[in-house]
């Protein structure tokens, strides 16, 4: 079986991944690099899993329905995770050994998750059982990934919404969370708390880079404004500008780095920006305190 593998079944690949395009079919048809795309992610499966019992058509067929319709273009579809692909397709359709295989790899994900919930572990338990049976098989969240992000990254989200679920589900009882995100505010919404604690370490990297791919001058508005604590007039004054003309850049930055945020976060999740709505919510909510924090330590460029 490996050996055959081995081989790249170029016309089965493409006839599959065609056949469940949709009707994206004509589109994808008319692609001449299509074969090759193909062909690249179907050897990162082989190398990942050799293994199991996978079948071209059948990745194809995945890839058609799961991955390709998140992309633009061809080389946004070469570049997807194939072998994390390979995977979600192995234990989608329950193919043999594909379920151990995805422990192996990415039960710690998901010990990782739930250890900054902050949830007991008689909680820990029930949410562990709940995302081990919502991940796998036909109907599963796996069947959602779309090979863009790292797959342990997804796993960890997945876990994440699945915890706060359960969280909401019991509104009387109390959750103490540590929380000890340097971003972080205090205060007493669980939920926020829960946010906080479970995404500490993404959130503050989305942020930091964000920040660093400011234009030097939006950051030393940032800077005046959140550092020095610069009112709206002394802004205009210092940057040479009308007070209304300093309050729309200040806007306008600020988007601009909720939009930076919500790209990692899309790229290095994995998530569609209903997943994560509840994330950049948050960001939203509490970015004018959390800049005063980060731009006290500016990144370097």
């Amino acid at each position: 079986m490996l050996r055959l593998k081995a081989v790249t079944p170029a016309p089965e690949l493409r006839a599959a991944f065609l056949a469940s395009a949709g009707s994206d079919a004509a589109r994808w048809s008319a692609v001449p690099t299509l074969d090759d795309a193909l062909a690249r992610l179907w050897a990162l499966a082989c190398a990942a899993l050799p293994t199991l019992p996978m079948t071209p058509g059948g990745f194809a067929t995945h890839l058609a329905r799961h991955a390709a319709p998140h992309c633009t273009n061809v080389d946004e579809l070469a570049q997807l995770d194939g072998a994390a692909l390979a995977l979600a397709y192995a234990c989608v359709e329950r193919l043999p050994g594909a379920d151990a295989e995805f422990f192996a790899r990415h039960d710690r994900d998901i010990n990782i998750a739930l250890a900054r919930s902050g949830l007991d572990q008689h909680a820990i338990d029930d949410v562990r059982q709940i995302v081990c049976s919502k991940l796998l098989g036909p109907e599963g969240r796996l069947s959602r990934y779309s090979g863009r992000g790292e797959l342990g990254n997804w796993v960890r989200a997945v876990t994440v919404r699945e915890a706060l679920t359960w969280r909401r589900r019991q509104p009387t009882r109390e959750i103490p969370v540590a929380d000890p995100i340097s971003l972080a505010l205090p205060g007493s919404d669980p939920e926020l708390s829960f946010i906080k604690a479970a995404y500490r370490d993404e959130l503050t990297e989305a942020l930091r880079e964000a920040i660093t791919a400011l234009d030097p001058q939006d950051r030393a508005l940032l800077r005046n404004r959140y550092t020095d604590g610069l009112t709206l007039e002394q802004l205009a004054a210092v940057h040479g500008v009308h007070r209304a003309t300093a309050a729309r850049w200040l806007a306008t930055v600020r988007e601009q780095l909720l939009r930076s945020i919500q790209r990692y976060l899309r790229d290095k999740l994995g998530l569609r920006p209903d997943e994560f709505a509840s994330i950049v919510d948050f960001v939203r909510s509490r970015l004018d305190i959390t800049l005063g924090v980060l731009m006290t330590h500016p990144p370097s460029r």
